[in-house]
Order: structure tokens, then sequence, then C-alpha cells
């Protein structure tokens, strides 16, 4: 049913050439064809292909925004796509460049994750990795959570594919160092749950974030302490510090996940509450860290581009952003808010976050949330 494939090249020019039949050989089999790749790379293999091919060609910088979230727009597109038995076909191309140990790290994960999320899927996943390009523990990733790897001519089983043990590694291995100046509280039972929030929400607003990212933030810290923490066991301790272009929570506790995979798989009725309590936070945040280490579980938070400074008119339309994107503003609110958006690449930006995770929490079947 499923298919996860490395496509390791050389440049452009290669990929574009191995993208060609990817593409004309899917839609010849009436499949669901999406390739989400640079825009220099969309333009070469639109000229190859032509105008007339009906194939959705998207820009990477688009999708590949944040990890667990784009996981969960994948999610979404390929259960619409697939619902009446139709396959599809994607080749995504992340971005790799300029991220953070940490975000490379997270997204990787995507990728190992990707072969529990989609098992059952009638799906052909390509995710091409540019060898003259990317760092080698990239491309060393890559075979660990890729069963097959494409490289020209050459179609190989990755002896090394190993997604569950990836994600282990990755999840057992160290964090940046919290900075001197970060503070913290301590919540010792659900009782003490207001006076956290109101502590996070405090050095939040001294620090000038913007209403509709507090909000985010909140509710990421109410899912991490109501669902995935087990005060049975001891006290959670919350440190919350900015830098330069981020806002970070970080949530120690004693315990453990039992699957590696937990914050990456979309909950179900089976899913553990501490599973589904990472998911949700995840939704919320633009990167989620989770390490475990001598029966303690870390989760780290972080929030970008929070400062309502840098976007001074931004203030007041941030804080109605949820509203509108679920719809739900009366006619001057939706009017006074479309218009700033159609200006605002970031509210734009948030207005899209939010209502992926909207569609995301309404089921399938379009019946109400209980």
């Amino acid at each position: 049913m499923y298919t996860h494939r490395a496509l390791f090249h050389d440049g452009n020019e290669e990929l574009v050439a191995e993208l060609v039949p990817f593409v004309t050989e899917g839609i010849e089999a009436g499949e669901r064809v999406v390739v989400v790749v640079s825009s220099a790379v969309g333009d070469l293999l639109r000229e190859r292909l032509g105008p007339e091919l009906a194939f959705d060609l998207w820009n990477s910088t688009d999708v590949y925004t944040y990890p667990v979230q784009t996981l969960a727009a994948y999610v979404d597109t390929v259960r619409a796509a697939t619902e009446k038995g139709r396959r599809m076909r994607v080749a995504g191309q992340p971005i790799w460049s300029g991220l953070s140990p940490l975000a490379t790290a997270e997204w990787t994960c995507v990728e190992a994750a990707c072969n529990v999320v989609f098992a059952d899927s009638p799906l052909l996943m390509l995710c091409p990795y540019d060898t003259s390009r990317l760092d080698p523990a990239v491309i060393a990733a890559a075979r660990r959570t890729h069963p097959e790897i494409h490289h020209g001519s050459h179609l190989a089983t990755s002896p090394v594919f190993s997604p569950a043990d990836h994600q282990s590694g990755v999840r057992s291995s160290g964090l940046p160092l919290r900075p001197a100046s970060s503070e913290q509280i301590s919540m010792f039972s659900s009782t003490d749950l207001s006076t956290v929030l109101s502590f996070v929400e405090d050095f939040a607003r001294t620090r000038a974030t913007s209403a509709g990212r507090i909000t985010d933030l909140q509710l990421a810290v109410e899912e991490l302490l109501t669902r995935s923490i087990d005060y049975r066991v001891g006290a959670a301790q919350l440190h919350i510090w900015t830098t330069d272009d981020e806002l970070v929570v970080e949530v120690e506790s004693s315990g453990l996940l039992a699957s590696p995979f937990a914050g990456y798989l979309p909950p179900s009725t089976s899913s553990p509450a501490a599973e589904e309590g990472l998911w949700l936070a995840g939704q919320k945040c633009d990167l989620i860290a989770v390490r475990q280490h001598n029966g303690h579980t870390t989760v780290r938070l972080h929030i970008a581009d929070y400062l309502v400074a840098s976007r001074p008119a931004c203030e007041g339309i941030d804080k109605m952003l949820g509203v509108f994107a679920m719809g739900s503003c009366d006619a001057e609110e939706e009017s006074r808010v479309a218009a700033h958006v159609s200006t605002c690449a970031e509210c734009r930006a948030e207005v899209d976050r939010l209502a992926r995770l909207v569609g995301l929490m309404e089921p399938p079947d379009g019946s109400t949330s209980p």
C-alpha cells in the first residue's frame, strides 16, 4: 500500500529528469500527483512537462514550514485524495539549508514517522535528497528513515532502514543548554494549572508577545500539563526564556513515553492521552522537541515571530486571527481582518496554519465534535 523512497540526486537537472517520469506515470495511472519542490526545480519541471499536464505543483517554502504541522497537513491531503480508493503519489523536497541542528533533527523525525502514519495508505512518497549539497548526516538519516533508496537507475532496499531506532536515537540525544536567564515554576498537581498558565502569560506579555501567540503557547502548555504529565510520579518543572527570534518553553517531568513516535502520530480513539496531548501541543508551536533521559521526559515548545513590536500594524488583528480562520467573525471584523491579511504575509501564514488546525479537528464525516 505505502512506498516510501529516498531519491538521491546531484543537482536540479538530475532531479527534474527523475521527476518527469514520476509525474507522467502517475497521471497515466489516474493517480493524484503532488510535487513539492523549490521554485527553481518547479520552473524546470513545468518547462519540461508543459502547461497541459494536470498535477499539483507546490513550493517547498509554502509547505515545509513547521515539522509536526506539515505532517498534519500531509495527513489531511492524503486522506482526502485516497478516501475513495484512489492512489496518490507525492514528491516532497524539504528545505534542509539554514536549519538549526535541532530543527534538522525534527525534520528527520517527520521522515521516520511517515512510515507509521501512512503505513496503510495507497501512497507512493518520493523524497529528494541532493547529495552534492546536503550535510552527510542528513543523507545518513535518509538511509535510516526510508526503506528504499533510488539513486540514478538503481533502486535498492536500504540495509540500515530502522525508523524506530532513528527516532529513539534522536529522543535520547541532548538539547541545547538552557540560558541562565530562563525563569522557572513547578507544578505539583492539576490544581496548580491556572497558576502556571498565568506565569507563562505574564512572562510572554512582558516580552511584547502578540496575543495570538500567547494563546497558542498557553494552549500548548495546557495540553502538555493536563494530558502528558503524570503527577503521581513527580512534579513538573517549567522553564521559559526568549532568544532574538524565539520564545521557548521547556517542560520536564518524570516518566517516559511508550512510543518513540509520540507527538507525530495523529490521535485516534485508541491514542494514549499523553500522545494526544503532544500532538495537539505540536499544532500550536513552530517546533516541538521531545527528549528522554534516565526516566525523565523533556519537551520544548518553540514559538517564532512572537514579538508584536516587530509587526506593530498587527496589534489587535492578531487577537482575531483564530476566530477569522474558523469563519466565526461578524461582518465588520471579517472585513477588517481580511483587508489586513491581504497585505500582511505573516498574518496570512498564521491564518493558513490555524485553518489547517481547524480542519484537523473536524471529523472526516463532517459531524460535530463532542
